[in-house]
């Protein structure tokens, strides 16, 4: 996940990571692993720099019933998913019910 994406979700609300953690980690290009506490998974690497070109990297924040998806670039994914309300041209809200796990996969 790039460090752009991470700033903006973290923007958006996301209680992952701090956003001024990840302005420092761009400030001195220090790569960071997010990692659940409950968990002995290896986490997430957020990178800097670009990511591959033909890859759109998707990250996920959700709250309540909701859940923000956000492309890297822009992206037609709607075309796939109908029922996502575009915030713009690569952010769009979801509702997060029982069918959000196989709607993701579509995209």
């Amino acid at each position: 996940v790039s460090a752009a994406q991470i700033l903006s979700m973290a923007g958006e609300g996301s209680k992952v990571i701090h956003p001024r953690a990840i302005k420092a980690s761009l400030q001195t290009k220090t790569p960071i692993i997010a990692r659940n506490t409950f968990s002995n998974a290896s986490g997430t690497t957020i990178f800097h720099g670009s990511p591959d070109e033909e890859s759109n990297q998707v990250t996920l924040a959700h709250r309540d019933e909701m859940c923000l998806i956000e492309f890297e670039s822009k992206t037609d994914a709607q075309k796939s998913v109908p029922e996502m309300i575009p915030i713009d041209e690569r952010r769009f809200v979801l509702k997060n019910d029982v069918y959000l796990e196989s709607r993701v996969k579509e995209l």
